[in-house]
């Protein structure tokens, strides 16, 4: 995996959770500033016509205006504003955090990484020739059973803990995808 272009591409777009919180900022902001254009009610010019009970034409005009005048609006302002702040607070954290869980996700990704190539490497051929060497030695009558068994069973143990490495592995690769949206 090249995480130095997964890297750049977290740059140019933060991940969704960040985006939600920031979304709900805007939304929130857009909120305050429609409650402010509208402390001031609009007028409204009405034109009538119509016949009377005589069949007599009737016109009208008028001018209407809501009261009060001037509405204030403070409560649905004041939270909107409170809202705008606690989202873009939330949006601050959240990059903050995931940030700070994906570089500790890399970090134990190229861990296990490096030690599955030692396990690959080194420890299973090691193990391997243990069991080689525990044989002919049983073969010679020099030793007991007991160390070919011995050695066997610590080459399982290793070919286990390389199958944890590699669940680790997978594990971490959801929880990235998880947290970014994205496949590395």
């Amino acid at each position: 995996i090249d995480f130095d272009a997964y890297y750049e591409g977290l740059r140019r777009e933060p991940p969704p959770a960040v985006q939600v919180a920031r979304a709900k900022a805007r939304y929130y902001e857009r909120q305050r500033d429609r409650l402010k254009r509208e402390m001031i009610n609009p007028f409204q010019l009405m034109f009538m016509g119509g016949q009377g009970d005589l069949g007599e034409a009737r016109i009208g005009a008028g001018l209407a205006y809501e009261l009060p005048m001037v509405q204030r609006n403070q409560g649905p302002r004041a939270r909107a504003e409170a809202e705008r702040l606690r989202a873009g607070i939330e949006s601050e954290v959240k990059q903050n955090y995931i940030q700070a869980r994906i570089d500790g996700i890399v970090r134990q990704f190229i861990e296990d990484g490096e030690a599955y190539q030692v396990l690959t490497d080194f420890a299973l051929p090691a193990a391997d020739q243990a069991i080689e060497a525990a044989t002919e030695t049983a073969r010679g009558g020099k030793e007991d059973a007991f160390v070919i068994l011995f050695s066997r069973r610590e080459r399982v143990m290793l070919s286990l803990q390389r199958l944890e490495i590699a669940e680790r592995q997978w594990t971490l690769l959801g929880e990235l995808i998880q947290l970014t949206g994205e496949l590395p």
